[in-house]
């Protein structure tokens, strides 16, 4: 008798599975302090007193858009700002109270501020290409809107080394009736020598109704993964880490950023010899008896090059795989492919680890699992569909 068994339930499990990538923005170290608020009142002026919902992306068109896509060659920050471990040039600015970082070198796509979300850019969830353009800050994202007296701007003020890029909103409000009576006013400021993030709250009143609205407050990396933001349901000055990238920050009538409050986001310091896995992909369908190749992601987090380390792909705390490394440029991204041959069918978590005499940062040297799961020798992949929405789905036959 002949058996077949189609693993349909499974195969959902595969389209589903998510590459994490290590956390990197965790490394940042959050500070809160106070000081006097300082507006800005030269550089760009972005927007009108009816701005609402608009993206700016073009020096060229400083009224900015809300008509995708919302892809240009953005704004100067002034110097070039190391953040997430990439290196920015330019920004692009939402009404709604974040900025996205860009590289001029991309041209007239630089800077993409495309959101899931136009009010919640720290857990946006979609794929943005390529994917250092998904790293994005803010101090106050949520539904705002422009009112008498309100403007965005952008001006770099400072002389180099230690100059500051400062984007203000000013006077801004809660969209509709609900924020009539509002006036918030804040920064979000990038420092050219401490390549740290600060974000600066100035003088607030909360007015129209009582209800509670809820801005995100962090930072976001190219993952939804890599996150570090703040969370508070009472009072802004006694803030926590968010647990999840749609974290919040309650503002009600009382509970609001105080006249001077600062929050600020130091950068790790560089070592010098710091290897990262950052993912493993490949085939989640592998078969017994036949070789996959896996691909292991590999960063230089260093400021030393490095030319002798080894990369490994490990089946939990086995090591299936290894090569040695080619040589890998500070800052640098490589992909190092291992093969492996499964021995046994079922569910299988896949990692790939660094080996680096003297690594000073072993905490990041292992990848998040990738989810396989393995089928016995004479499985038959069917092809269905076309294109990019082609799939590959197990069947067996026995």
């Amino acid at each position: 008798m002949k058996a077949t068994r189609f693993y349909a339930i499974l195969v959902g499990v595969f389209i589903l599975s998510i590459v994490s990538l290590y956390a990197e923005l965790a490394d940042y170290t959050f500070v809160q302090t106070t000081e006097t608020y300082t507006e800005i009142t030269g550089g760009i002026s972005l927007g009108t007193e009816s701005t609402d919902d608009q993206r700016f992306f073009d020096p060229a068109n400083p009224a900015g858009t809300t008509t995708s896509p919302y892809v240009g060659p953005g704004f100067p920050i002034g110097f070039n700002f190391t953040f997430n471990d990439y290196v920015f040039d330019v920004i692009g600015v939402n009404a709604n109270g974040w900025i996205c970082f860009g590289q001029s070198a991309l041209g007239a796509s630089a800077v993409s501020v495309t959101s899931s979300s136009s009010y919640a850019p720290l857990s946006n969830t979609t794929a943005i290409t390529p994917e250092q353009l998904a790293n994005r800050v803010t101090g106050f994202a949520r539904d705002l809107q422009a009112q008498a007296g309100a403007t965005i701007r952008i001006e770099t003020i400072g002389t180099a080394p230690n100059r500051t890029c400062i984007v203000q909103w000013k006077n801004y409000k809660r969209y509709g009736t609900t924020g009539t009576g509002d006036i918030i006013n804040y920064q979000i400021r990038l420092h050219e020598t401490s390549q740290k993030v600060s974000f600066a709250y100035g003088p607030h009143t909360f007015g129209g109704t009582a209800s509670t609205s809820y801005p995100q407050v962090g930072m976001r990396g190219s993952a939804s993964t890599d996150f570090a933001n703040r969370t508070t349901d009472s009072n802004w000055s006694m803030t926590t880490a968010g647990a999840a990238n749609n974290a919040t920050c309650a503002h009600t009538a009382t509970c609001y950023p105080a006249d001077g409050l600062v929050f600020e986001y130091l950068a790790p310091v560089p070592a010098v010899n710091d290897l990262q896995a950052l993912s493993v992909t490949g085939t989640q369908t592998p078969s017994v008896g036949a070789a996959s190749n896996y691909t292991i992601q590999v960063r230089n987090r260093g400021s030393n090059p490095q030319t002798n380390y080894t990369v490994k792909l490990m089946l939990g705390t086995t090591e299936i795989g290894s090569v040695a490394g080619p040589p890998i440029a500070s800052m640098e991204v490589l992909n190092v492919i291992i093969p492996w041959t499964p021995t046994a069918t079922g569910d299988a978590y896949l990692t790939g680890k660094v080996i680096l005499a003297g690594d000073e940062n072993p905490l990041n040297d292992e990848s998040s699992p990738y989810h396989v799961f393995v089928f016995p020798s004479g499985t038959l992949m069917i092809l269905i569909g076309t294109g990019t929405s082609a799939q590959t789905y197990p069947f067996y036959t026995t």
